[in-house]
């Protein structure tokens, strides 16, 4: 069954058929060349490219880079999203913080942790969103 994905799904879009044929070309190699430098079989590389399969991310990643490519996320104006600092996600004295929970340094205040809901959106209207975090709409 192919992978295609209706347009309105930007993230499966990046796994289409036509992906993995335009790296390859790009980086000028033979489905048997791809195949060996990723360590796959021929066969696998056929199933990407009439989409009965897909790489993985990872797989993907080393793909593109053969074609000096890169995969990368960007925002809805096309602009690069940078991951968030590792610091970003644990609290004073190292830990990391609860999934369900969102955390910040507030200026003066020490590092708050808030379940996500009223609370959490109370703070940040009287103090604003923390930066390594996306306004909410």
């Amino acid at each position: 069954m192919p992978l295609t994905q209706p347009p309105s799904d930007p993230a499966r879009s990046l796994l289409t058929p036509g992906t993995v044929r335009r790296i390859r070309r790009t980086a000028d190699l033979s489905q048997r060349e791809l195949a060996a430098e990723l360590g796959v079989s021929q066969t696998t590389v056929a199933r990407w490219e009439t989409g009965k399969a897909a790489p993985d991310l990872e797989t993907l990643a080393r793909m593109a880079a053969l074609a000096g490519l890169r995969v990368a996320l960007v925002d809805t104006l096309g602009g690069p999203v940078a991951p968030m600092a590792e610091h970003a996600v644990r609290d004073g004295a190292g830990r990391r913080f609860p999934a369900h929970l969102d955390g910040w340094d507030c200026g003066p205040i020490p590092r708050r942790f808030l379940h996500r809901g009223v609370y959490r959106d109370l703070f940040r209207r009287l103090e604003g969103t923390p930066p390594d975090h996306p306004a909410e709409g």
